[in-house]
């Protein structure tokens, strides 16, 4: 009786695995689906040099503001690895030590994000001049940046625990 039951919840756990992959794929393509579709109206209503400046120059400007504030001290925040204290056999960084030097993303970022955005609106080509609002665009993408690096110092910090 009892290899009978065991047998049923092996078969129950499997078919929740499956059912849960089935709606973790169908949530996949459908986001893909969704994004293509906006992607496309986007394209259709937008000059192919608003559409350019979109795609690469403010990809740019965000890609420069993470990676200036954020790669040196992920790399730097790395070495507290081998700081790990030996606790009943469970290895273990000092959380607040590795958050003081990752907190320090944020206004490293905050700076950068000034830097790049300014140089970003004074160096523009003539382009960005037919682009009506380009400044507003540049500052709320700078502005994006410095909020997604707030939650740097807790990746930094995860990344530190899990090695």
């Amino acid at each position: 009786m009892r290899g009978v039951q065991d047998g049923s919840k092996g078969e129950s756990h499997a078919i929740d695995i499956a059912m849960a992959f089935l709606h973790l794929l169908a949530s996949q393509i459908s986001l893909r689906l969704v994004n293509f579709g906006l992607n496309l109206l986007i394209a259709r209503h937008l000059s192919p040099e608003a559409y350019g400046l979109s795609t690469v120059r403010f990809h740019l400007l965000i890609t420069t503001i993470m990676m200036l504030s954020r790669e040196g001290l992920r790399k730097g925040c790395q070495r507290f690895k081998s700081d790990k204290v030996q606790q009943r056999g469970i290895s273990h960084v000092d959380p607040w030590r590795v958050l003081s030097v990752a907190g320090l993303v944020v206004p490293i970022g905050i700076l950068v994000a000034v830097c790049v955005c300014t140089a970003a609106v004074w160096l523009h080509s003539p382009a960005a001049d037919a682009i009506p609002a380009y400044e507003q665009a540049v500052v709320i993408h700078g502005v994006a940046a410095v909020v997604e690096l707030l939650g740097e110092p807790f990746y930094i910090l995860a990344t530190v625990e899990l090695q």
